[in-house]
């Protein structure tokens, strides 16, 4: 700082050190002890208003003030997976993930605990080993899920997605599309989002792009040729699930973990039930009752088990809307659900002279008594 006073014996001007800025206010030269000088020493010791606001390291912040909670706003923007948009949502919304997969990790299911941790370590920042020449290809796991409807399959990639703490990305058909031209280059900035957000992605009801290609439908062929490129270079985690792996192409086969899942028991259905009682008493308890007899109901009447239903049938049967007041949950507001099932499967069986699995089996689009006693 140049002193307008001082001047050396040369004529040059005296340059004094003076202290640094303190809190974004200019440093002075001494004042004298005056009482208005001194008020202005001690308001230039007082921290600036908004000290300690520029990047604040949450990681290492204790807690906001009240007056850094002030300037702060009140939403953000998120991207909603289940619709595809970006909306502004408010931070009071925001919650910790509760465990809401209890039934996954209970049961037993084909794809456990071996598979769950092999994703985890996918996603660990140690550079993936390929066994494939080719550097880009061969670094992703890929999982084809495959069995009847209503077995979990979907299910089985929402809960991992769950458990390792990562985004799931649902991906169908209407999002990629069946022309030729565009299914390959959506499927790969599909790809790309959900290695951007580090996500597990699922493709329901894949069977449309993994189907025989014909020697005269080249359109056909071009679908599967595009859809086995996008998936042999994605690089992440992807589930596929399929209700009709009998159509498939056999080169699809050496691309993916194929696992079955066997069409649901006695006991499978008993602790679907019990999952979704105990769901709903947690969730909707000062509203809904469901007595001790309700539940023997579901799980114990035969017209039920000979019903055989998959787990989408046991969620539609069990839903309850939303009531004034608390309701009890009865054996006849099941019992309706039923007569109308049971009305519904004889319908079908009569007009097709057997089954779904039985159809499905004589059409080898698929074989639900595999693993059957």
């Amino acid at each position: 700082m140049l002193d307008p006073v001082q001047q050396q014996e040369d004529g040059k001007r005296n340059y004094i050190e003076t202290s640094e800025t303190v809190d974004q206010k200019p440093a002075v030269l001494p004042f004298c002890d005056c009482h208005r000088c001194s008020t202005m020493e001690s308001e230039r010791t007082k921290s600036a208003k908004f000290d300690g606001y520029k990047k604040i390291d949450m990681n290492k912040a204790v807690a906001l003030t009240d007056h850094q909670y002030l300037i702060c706003t009140c939403s953000t923007f998120a991207f909603i997976l289940g619709i595809r948009e970006w909306r502004r949502l408010f931070l009071d919304g925001f919650a910790m993930l509760q465990d809401l997969c209890r039934m996954f990790v209970e049961q037993k299911t084909p794809i456990g605990e071996d598979s769950n941790n092999a994703q985890q370590s996918h996603h660990a920042p140690v550079k993936p080993w390929t066994a494939d020449y080719v550097e880009s290809k061969g670094k992703g796991l890929v999982f084809l899920l495959h069995g009847k409807p209503g077995v979990g399959k979907t299910y089985t990639a929402e809960c991992i997605a769950h458990q390792v703490r990562r985004p799931l990305l649902l991906v169908t058909c209407a999002d990629i599309g069946v022309e030729p031209t565009e299914v390959e280059k959506n499927l790969r900035q599909w790809f790309k989002i959900a290695r951007r957000w580090d996500a597990v992605m699922l493709l329901d009801e894949a069977d449309i792009y993994m189907e025989y290609r014909q020697i005269h439908d080249l359109t056909r062929n071009n679908l599967v040729a595009g859809f086995l490129r996008a998936i042999g270079y994605y690089d992440g985690v992807l589930f596929l699930t399929a209700n009709r792996i009998g159509t498939f192409n056999e080169a699809f086969l050496s691309r993916v973990m194929a696992i079955y899942y066997d069409d649901l028991h006695d006991d499978d259905r008993k602790k679907i039930w019990g999952t979704y009682f105990d769901k709903l008493e947690q969730e909707r308890g000062n509203e809904i009752y469901v007595p001790r007899s309700t539940k023997e109901y579901a799980t114990d009447l035969k017209d039920i088990r000979d019903l055989l239903w998959n787990g989408r049938e046991i969620r539609n049967a069990e839903g309850i809307k939303d009531s004034k007041g608390q309701i009890t949950v009865k054996e006849k507001y099941i019992q309706v659900t039923v007569d109308l099932s049971k009305d519904f499967k004889r319908y079908m069986v009569s007009l097709h002279h057997q089954t779904d699995s039985e159809r499905a089996r004589r059409a080898v689009i698929r074989h639900d008594a595999f693993n059957a006693p």
